[in-house]
C-alpha cells in the first residue's frame, strides 16, 4: 500500500486502559473503539495516542463525553483522521511537532488548499470550512504537545505558532465555546447548508437504480437504501448498522417503531416511527432477496443479521460503501447537483418538521422554537426522532419546514395521510418500472400492489386515529 495514501488510524474494538491504582487496587476504564495511530511507515505515534486517551475525557455538545461508536471511533476517530493529516505532513519532511513553526504550519494549510478530489481532480478535495476544521482539531493537538513538553505557549496569539482561542457566544448556543483560530484560515462567510434532496433527483435515482448494469439483489438492495434514508432520516453508519431483528420487530408492533443505533454519542439507540408500507419493503427484500444471498455465501446457520449485505461474501456493508454506491448511482443518473446519503437526511427532518407544524397549529418560526424550548415532552420527541444531540441544530429544518408551508393550502386535513398517499404513489412507480422492465412479471406486480395497498390502508388508518385523538385532547 502507498504509505502516502495509507490510512493512519484505526478503532481498537476491545481496549481497555488503567484508570487508578491505588493501596493496591487498580481500576479501569472502556476505552472500546478509541483510534490507534501510527505514522505511515506504521510505526506506533506515541504523542497521538496520548492525545487520544486525552480525547476519552474530552466533552463536547450537550456537554457530553465525545462519541467513539462506529466503524472509524466516532466524534474522536474524526480527530483522529484530521490530526492524521498533521501527521503525514510532518513524517515526510521530517519535522518533529515540536520543531514546527508558524510558517510551516501555514504550509501545512495552504497544502490543505492545494489537494485535488481523486474521484473529479477538476475539484478541490476541501472546502475552505472542511479546511479550517481540521486545522482548528491540529492546533489543539499542537496545544496539547506544547504542554505536554513544557513550553504552555507553543500555541497562542504570541505562541511560536500564532494561533488563539475564541469564544463563540451565538445566542442560540446555552454555553459558549471556544476554537483555535489562525490567519491562514479562509472564512468565506456563513457555513454552505446542504439543501434536501429533491424529488427530481429522487426520480432520477430510482430510474437509474433498475437501468444500471447489475444483478437483480444489488439493484433490490440500493433501492432498499435509497427507500431507508427517505423513511428513516439515519445517518450512513446508523443505516449500515440496521438490523433484521429490528425490523421483525417493528413490524410486529401495531404502531411501527424502528430502533436506530446513535452514531453521535455513545448513549446507544433511539426508536423512530415508520410506515407499514416501508416495513412490509423491508420484510420482501430479507425473506427473498437477502436470505438467497446469506444461503449462497455464509450459510443460514452463519448468519450474522445485519440488513446491508455484500452479494459477493455475504458480509455486511461498510458506511463507505453505502457512500459509494450513492456516488455510483448519481454519476450513472448524470445527476449535476450533489447527492449524498446525508441529503435525504435533510429531507426527512425538514418532512418531520411539516407534520409536526400541520399537526400542533404552529403560525411561526418562533413558536415551534418555544414549544421546542419550553415543553420538555415535545423536545424530546423531535431529538428522538432526529437523533441530534442539541434542539440549537434544528434550526436550518424549521426555516425550510415554514418555507415549504407557505405554500401549501390551508385545507391540509393531515399532513400524515398526504405522505401515506405519496409513499404508495412512489412505491407503485417503482413496481411499474420493475414490471415494464420485465424485472417482474404481471403476476408479481398485482401481488405486491395488493401489499402496498394494505401498508397504505394501515398507515391512513392509524394516522385518522390520531386525528381523533388529537382533537379529544
Amino acid at each position: 500500500m502507498n504509505c502516502k495514501k495509507k490510512k493512519l488510524h484505526t478503532p481498537l474494538k476491545d481496549l481497555v486502559v488503567l484508570k487508578s491504582r491505588s493501596l493496591g487496587r487498580t481500576t479501569t476504564k472502556d476505552a472500546s473503539n478509541l483510534p490507534h495511530i501510527v505514522f505511515p511507515d506504521n510505526t506506533p505515534c506515541m504523542i497521538a495516542n496520548l492525545y487520544m486517551l486525552e480525547m476519552l475525557e474530552r466533552k463536547g455538545k450537550g456537554n457530553r463525553l465525545l462519541s467513539r461508536r462506529g466503524r472509524n471511533g466516532g466524534t474522536i476517530g474524526d480527530y483522529a483522521g484530521k490530526v492524521a493529516q498533521l501527521i503525514r505532513f510532518c513524517y515526510f519532511r521530517n519535522i518533529p511537532f515540536q520543531h514546527l513553526s508558524d510558517g510551516l504550519f501555514s504550509e501545512f494549510i495552504s497544502d490543505l488548499r492545494k489537494e485535488r478530489d481523486p474521484r473529479n481532480p477538476k475539484h478541490k478535495k476541501k472546502n475552505e470550512e472542511s479546511i479550517s476544521s481540521t486545522g482548528r482539531v491540529c492546533l489543539d493537538f499542537l496545544d496539547y504537545i506544547g504542554k505536554f513538553y513544557g513550553e504552555d505557549n507553543f500555541v497562542g496569539k504570541e505562541g511560536v505558532i500564532r494561533a488563539e482561542q475564541k469564544i463563540n457566544t451565538h445566542p442560540s448556543k446555552k454555553v459558549p465555546t471556544t476554537y483555535w483560530d489562525h490567519h491562514s484560515f479562509i472564512y468565506a462567510g456563513k457555513k454552505v447548508t446542504r439543501k434536501p434532496v429533491s424529488q427530481k433527483n429522487i426520480d432520477k435515482i430510482y430510474d437509474a437504480i433498475y437501468e444500471m448494469d447489475s444483478s437483480n439483489f444489488v439493484a433490490q438492495r440500493r433501492d432498499i437504501q435509497i427507500n431507508t434514508l427517505i423513511n428513516t432520516g439515519a445517518r450512513r453508519g446508523e443505516i449500515a448498522d440496521i438490523t433484521v431483528q429490528d425490523i421483525q420487530t417493528a413490524a410486529a408492533m401495531d404502531e411501527p417503531m424502528l430502533r436506530l443505533l446513535t452514531l453521535k454519542n455513545d448513549t446507544g439507540e433511539r426508536v423512530i416511527p415508520v410506515s407499514r408500507m416501508f416495513i412490509n419493503d423491508l420484510l420482501k427484500f430479507i425473506r427473498i432477496s437477502r436470505e438467497k444471498i446469506i444461503k449462497k455465501t455464509i450459510g443460514k446457520n452463519k448468519d450474522h443479521g445485519w440488513l446491508f449485505i455484500s452479494e459477493k461474501d455475504g458480509q455486511k456493508l461498510s458506511p463507505e460503501t453505502l457512500s459509494t454506491e450513492m456516488y455510483n448511482i448519481r454519476t450513472f443518473a448524470k445527476i449535476a447537483e450533489q447527492v449524498c446519503n446525508h441529503m435525504f437526511r435533510h429531507a426527512f427532518c425538514t418532512n418531520l418538521f411539516v407534520l409536526l407544524i400541520e399537526r400542533h397549529k404552529f403560525e411561526n418560526e418562533d413558536k415551534f422554537r418555544q414549544q421546542l424550548m419550553g415543553q420538555e415532552t415535545f423536545k424530546a420527541e423531535v431529538i428522538q426522532y432526529t437523533g441530534h444531540k442539541l434542539t440549537e441544530s434544528l434550526d436550518t429544518y424549521i426555516k425550510q419546514a415554514f418555507a415549504r408551508m407557505s405554500g401549501y393550502q390551508k385545507t391540509i386535513s393531515s399532513a400524515e395521510i398526504i405522505r401515506a398517499i405519496q409513499r404508495f404513489d412512489d412505491r407503485n412507480n417503482i413496481l411499474i418500472k420493475r414490471l415494464e422492465k420485465e424485472l417482474i412479471c404481471v403476476t408479481e406486480y398485482r401481488k405486491e400492489l395488493n401489499i402496498l395497498r394494505k401498508g397504505r390502508d394501515e398507515d391512513i388508518t392509524l394516522a385518522k386515529n390520531k386525528m381523533e385523538e388529537d382533537q379529544f385532547t
